[in-house]
């Protein structure tokens, strides 16, 4: 009988921990698609694209003006969505668009990309 009642209580508090530090791990973890390797955020918002690009948000919107001014540019545009009325940036997006407008010398006025 003692064996019975020890194997039951051996194993409850042995679910109990498995419970305990599965819900451990889930709340400290980070998703992936939160989070990049670096620790820095996926996606960023107009101010710290902004930042990171060290141009205001009225110089971002500029350019995201211009790109839309040709839809039949196929160049590589910076890479934007909406929600709502607030805009999000792709940061490794925005890596690889800085690469492109670079090597390509790309020159915003705000009506054209020359």
């Amino acid at each position: 009988m003692f064996s019975s009642r020890f194997t039951l209580v051996a194993a409850s508090f042995i679910v109990g921990l498995s419970f305990i530090v599965g819900c451990f791990v889930l709340r400290t973890g980070e998703s992936p698609l939160v989070q990049t390797t670096g620790g820095e955020k996926a996606v960023m918002t107009l101010g710290e694209a902004a930042a990171a690009l060290n141009m205001t948000e009225a110089q971002v919107k500029l350019i995201i003006s211009s790109e839309e001014r040709d839809p039949g540019d196929e160049r590589m545009k910076l890479p934007y969505f909406n929600i709502n009325s607030d805009l999000y940036i792709s940061r490794a997006g925005l890596l690889a668009w800085i690469e492109a407008a670079a090597a390509e010398r790309r020159h915003y006025t705000g009506e054209t990309i020359r």
